[in-house]
Protein backbone atom coordinates (compact mmCIF):
# COMPACT_ATOMS: atom_id res chain seq x y z
CA UNK A 1 0.00 0.00 0.00
CA UNK A 2 1.25 3.83 -0.47
CA UNK A 3 1.70 5.56 2.39
CA UNK A 4 2.37 9.10 2.74
CA UNK A 5 4.41 11.57 3.82
CA UNK A 6 3.14 14.82 5.01
CA UNK A 7 5.14 18.07 5.66
CA UNK A 8 3.97 21.43 6.64
CA UNK A 9 5.18 24.26 3.84
CA UNK A 10 4.16 27.96 4.91
CA UNK A 11 0.49 26.66 6.29
CA UNK A 12 -0.21 24.40 3.66
CA UNK A 13 -0.15 20.48 4.30
CA UNK A 14 2.04 18.54 1.29
CA UNK A 15 2.12 14.89 1.00
CA UNK A 16 5.81 13.02 -1.00
CA UNK A 17 5.31 10.77 -4.10
CA UNK A 18 7.36 7.96 -2.47
CA UNK A 19 6.82 4.50 -0.99
CA UNK A 20 7.68 5.86 2.72
CA UNK A 21 6.52 5.73 6.19
CA UNK A 22 4.34 9.26 7.49
CA UNK A 23 6.51 11.12 9.41
CA UNK A 24 6.72 14.73 10.76
CA UNK A 25 4.77 17.31 13.17
CA UNK A 26 1.41 16.68 11.73
CA UNK A 27 -0.42 13.24 11.10
CA UNK A 28 -2.04 11.67 7.85
CA UNK A 29 -4.45 9.73 8.49
CA UNK A 30 -5.78 7.33 5.35
CA UNK A 31 -9.01 6.07 6.03
CA UNK A 32 -9.14 4.73 2.69
CA UNK A 33 -6.99 3.80 -0.15
CA UNK A 34 -6.91 5.26 -3.73
CA UNK A 35 -8.66 3.59 -6.31
CA UNK A 36 -6.31 0.78 -8.02
CA UNK A 37 -6.85 2.40 -11.34
CA UNK A 38 -5.52 5.98 -10.17
CA UNK A 39 -2.73 6.90 -11.35
CA UNK A 40 -0.24 9.63 -9.91
CA UNK A 41 2.43 11.02 -11.69
CA UNK A 42 4.95 14.20 -11.70
CA UNK A 43 7.27 16.16 -14.21
CA UNK A 44 9.91 18.52 -13.96
CA UNK A 45 9.94 21.03 -16.40
CA UNK A 46 11.41 24.42 -16.31
CA UNK A 47 8.47 26.36 -15.52
CA UNK A 48 8.16 23.94 -12.47
CA UNK A 49 6.51 20.76 -11.41
CA UNK A 50 3.06 19.29 -12.98
CA UNK A 51 1.43 16.44 -11.32
CA UNK A 52 -1.27 14.34 -13.28
CA UNK A 53 -3.96 12.32 -12.08
CA UNK A 54 -4.91 9.51 -14.47
CA UNK A 55 -3.85 11.65 -17.20
CA UNK A 56 -5.71 14.91 -15.90
CA UNK A 57 -2.66 18.02 -14.34
CA UNK A 58 -3.97 18.69 -11.26
CA UNK A 59 -4.99 22.85 -11.31
CA UNK A 60 -4.27 23.23 -7.32
CA UNK A 61 -3.98 27.22 -5.68
CA UNK A 62 -0.76 26.10 -4.42
CA UNK A 63 1.76 24.35 -6.68
CA UNK A 64 3.58 21.25 -6.08
CA UNK A 65 7.79 22.13 -5.40
CA UNK A 66 10.98 20.19 -4.67
CA UNK A 67 12.59 19.97 -1.61
CA UNK A 68 15.71 18.36 -0.71
CA UNK A 69 15.22 16.30 -4.31
CA UNK A 70 11.81 15.15 -3.28
CA UNK A 71 8.49 15.90 -4.75
CA UNK A 72 5.54 17.07 -2.90
CA UNK A 73 2.04 17.98 -3.56
CA UNK A 74 -0.56 19.59 -1.49
CA UNK A 75 -2.39 17.11 -0.03
CA UNK A 76 -5.64 18.29 -0.27
CA UNK A 77 -5.57 18.85 -3.72
CA UNK A 78 -4.31 15.82 -4.54
CA UNK A 79 -6.82 13.97 -2.23
CA UNK A 80 -9.59 15.89 -3.62
CA UNK A 81 -8.59 14.67 -6.96
CA UNK A 82 -8.87 11.29 -6.25
CA UNK A 83 -12.37 11.86 -4.96
CA UNK A 84 -11.89 11.68 -1.19
CA UNK A 85 -12.45 13.80 1.90
CA UNK A 86 -10.26 15.48 3.40
CA UNK A 87 -10.82 16.59 6.96
CA UNK A 88 -8.48 18.71 9.28
CA UNK A 89 -8.22 18.63 12.84
CA UNK A 90 -6.35 21.63 13.88
CA UNK A 91 -6.11 20.63 17.87
CA UNK A 92 -5.39 17.40 17.19
CA UNK A 93 -2.78 18.58 14.19
CA UNK A 94 -4.18 15.38 12.51
CA UNK A 95 -5.67 15.51 8.93
CA UNK A 96 -7.95 12.74 7.90
CA UNK A 97 -8.90 11.09 4.11
CA UNK A 98 -11.43 9.07 3.78
CA UNK A 99 -14.29 8.04 1.19
CA UNK A 100 -16.78 9.99 0.75
CA UNK A 101 -18.37 12.97 -1.32
CA UNK A 102 -16.45 16.63 -1.06
CA UNK A 103 -18.77 19.01 0.94
CA UNK A 104 -21.39 16.46 2.62
CA UNK A 105 -21.62 16.49 6.18
CA UNK A 106 -21.86 12.39 7.21
CA UNK A 107 -22.95 13.07 11.17
CA UNK A 108 -26.17 11.51 12.44
CA UNK A 109 -28.70 13.79 14.12
CA UNK A 110 -29.70 13.93 17.14
CA UNK A 111 -33.30 15.02 17.65
CA UNK A 112 -33.88 18.15 20.37
CA UNK A 113 -36.64 15.83 23.30
CA UNK A 114 -39.86 17.80 23.34
CA UNK A 115 -40.97 20.08 25.88
CA UNK A 116 -37.68 21.62 26.56
CA UNK A 117 -36.24 25.09 25.14
CA UNK A 118 -35.06 24.46 21.75
CA UNK A 119 -31.37 26.34 20.96
CA UNK A 120 -30.98 28.47 18.13
CA UNK A 121 -27.76 29.47 16.32
CA UNK A 122 -26.56 32.65 14.37
CA UNK A 123 -22.66 32.97 12.32
CA UNK A 124 -21.15 36.06 12.48
CA UNK A 125 -17.72 36.47 10.49
CA UNK A 126 -15.96 39.63 10.63
CA UNK A 127 -12.07 40.31 9.10
CA UNK A 128 -9.53 40.51 11.86
CA UNK A 129 -7.26 43.80 11.80
CA UNK A 130 -4.24 41.43 11.32
CA UNK A 131 -5.28 37.88 9.51
CA UNK A 132 -8.17 36.18 8.36
CA UNK A 133 -11.58 36.40 9.95
CA UNK A 134 -13.22 36.25 13.41
CA UNK A 135 -16.21 34.04 13.99
CA UNK A 136 -18.39 34.10 15.83
CA UNK A 137 -21.32 31.47 16.77
CA UNK A 138 -24.15 33.52 18.74
CA UNK A 139 -26.40 31.11 20.26
CA UNK A 140 -29.46 30.99 22.74
CA UNK A 141 -30.61 27.82 25.21
CA UNK A 142 -27.20 26.18 24.25
CA UNK A 143 -24.35 25.18 27.00
CA UNK A 144 -20.48 25.00 25.67
CA UNK A 145 -19.56 21.36 27.01
CA UNK A 146 -16.15 20.52 26.10
CA UNK A 147 -15.63 18.51 28.84
CA UNK A 148 -18.27 16.18 27.85
CA UNK A 149 -17.44 15.68 24.64
CA UNK A 150 -17.58 12.27 23.15
CA UNK A 151 -19.77 10.96 25.85
CA UNK A 152 -24.01 10.29 25.40
CA UNK A 153 -26.21 13.03 23.80
CA UNK A 154 -26.97 15.87 26.23
CA UNK A 155 -30.21 17.99 25.37
CA UNK A 156 -28.98 22.02 24.98
CA UNK A 157 -25.11 21.14 25.12
CA UNK A 158 -22.46 20.40 23.54
CA UNK A 159 -19.95 21.81 20.77
CA UNK A 160 -19.79 23.01 16.63
CA UNK A 161 -18.08 22.10 14.05
CA UNK A 162 -17.06 24.59 11.64
CA UNK A 163 -16.67 23.87 7.73
CA UNK A 164 -14.94 25.84 4.77
CA UNK A 165 -16.74 25.54 1.70
CA UNK A 166 -18.48 22.03 2.69
CA UNK A 167 -14.91 20.79 4.32
CA UNK A 168 -14.51 20.50 8.02
CA UNK A 169 -11.63 22.84 9.22
CA UNK A 170 -12.16 23.14 13.24
CA UNK A 171 -14.01 21.18 16.29
CA UNK A 172 -15.58 24.58 18.18
CA UNK A 173 -15.66 24.49 22.03
CA UNK A 174 -16.65 28.23 22.73
CA UNK A 175 -18.17 30.39 20.48
CA UNK A 176 -14.88 32.19 19.15
CA UNK A 177 -12.72 31.15 16.59
CA UNK A 178 -9.81 32.78 14.08
CA UNK A 179 -9.92 31.53 11.04
CA UNK A 180 -6.75 32.19 8.95
CA UNK A 181 -5.17 30.78 5.85
CA UNK A 182 -8.00 31.39 3.25
CA UNK A 183 -7.30 32.02 -0.28
CA UNK A 184 -8.44 34.92 -1.85
CA UNK A 185 -11.88 34.45 -2.88
CA UNK A 186 -15.51 33.59 -2.26
CA UNK A 187 -16.30 31.03 0.34
CA UNK A 188 -19.54 29.52 2.26
CA UNK A 189 -18.56 29.38 6.15
CA UNK A 190 -20.85 26.82 7.82
CA UNK A 191 -21.09 26.22 11.27
CA UNK A 192 -23.26 23.27 12.74
CA UNK A 193 -24.18 22.68 16.80
CA UNK A 194 -23.44 18.87 17.75
CA UNK A 195 -24.30 17.03 20.60
CA UNK A 196 -21.70 15.37 22.80
CA UNK A 197 -21.60 12.38 20.69
CA UNK A 198 -20.98 14.76 17.67
CA UNK A 199 -24.32 13.79 16.06
CA UNK A 200 -25.47 16.89 14.17
CA UNK A 201 -27.82 19.03 16.84
CA UNK A 202 -31.68 19.04 14.99
CA UNK A 203 -35.07 20.32 15.85
CA UNK A 204 -36.64 18.06 14.12
CA UNK A 205 -35.66 15.76 10.81
CA UNK A 206 -36.02 18.69 8.78
CA UNK A 207 -34.35 21.46 10.42
CA UNK A 208 -30.73 21.25 11.72
CA UNK A 209 -29.35 23.58 14.05
CA UNK A 210 -26.93 24.85 11.22
CA UNK A 211 -25.88 28.87 9.90
CA UNK A 212 -23.59 29.90 6.94
CA UNK A 213 -22.62 32.85 6.55
CA UNK A 214 -20.94 33.88 2.54
CA UNK A 215 -17.45 35.90 2.57
CA UNK A 216 -15.28 37.15 -0.29
CA UNK A 217 -11.99 37.57 0.91
CA UNK A 218 -10.33 39.72 -1.95
CA UNK A 219 -6.82 40.32 -2.78
CA UNK A 220 -6.45 44.07 -1.67
CA UNK A 221 -7.76 42.35 1.82
CA UNK A 222 -5.22 39.94 1.90
CA UNK A 223 -2.95 42.54 1.86
CA UNK A 224 -3.83 45.22 3.81
CA UNK A 225 -3.80 42.50 6.52
CA UNK A 226 -0.38 41.57 6.00
CA UNK A 227 0.82 45.38 6.09
CA UNK A 228 -1.17 46.22 9.68
CA UNK A 229 1.05 46.83 12.35
CA UNK A 230 0.62 47.11 16.18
Amino acid sequence: MRKWIGLIVVGVIFVQLVNSSVVGAHTVKKTSSPAPDSLVTASHASKGVRVFVNGKELAGKVPARIIDGHTLVPIRDLAESLGKQVEWEPKEQIVTISNGTINAHHHEIYLHPAGTPAPSVKLEVKPDAKSGFNVHVETSNWTWAPENVNRAATPNQGHAHLYVDGVKVARMYGPWYHLDGLEPGSHDITVTLNANNHAEYALDENHKLVSTVSIVYSPAQQDEQKNHTH
